[in-house]
């Protein structure tokens, strides 16, 4: 197989910028759908709960290192921040 024949094989295959609509422009994923209603609800009582668990270890194990972390998600759930703009931490 040449060059040229190979070139032509790999983009038949992989998707490519025309695709989205102007040549060189980068591939995006499409936006996350939102969870709303029942779903919602259901995700932020499991936040909670899984929160509430996080609390119990942290004063538990006296490992108050993650203490800073919960916090922060406390925030989100009690809508005072978004995710998104959490810092990352490692």
């Amino acid at each position: 197989m040449d060059l040229q024949a190979g070139a032509k094989a790999s983009a038949a295959v992989l998707p490519t910028e025309a695709a989205q609509g102007s040549p060189g422009a980068p591939l995006k994923p499409s936006p996350p759908t939102s969870a709303a209603g029942e779903t919602c609800d259901k995700l932020t009582q499991t936040a909670s709960e899984e929160l509430d668990k996080a609390a119990a270890l942290i004063e538990q194990c006296g490992y108050h290192k993650r203490a800073a972390e919960r916090d922060e998600l406390n925030g989100v759930l009690d809508g005072k921040r978004l995710f998104r703009d959490l810092p990352i931490h490692v």
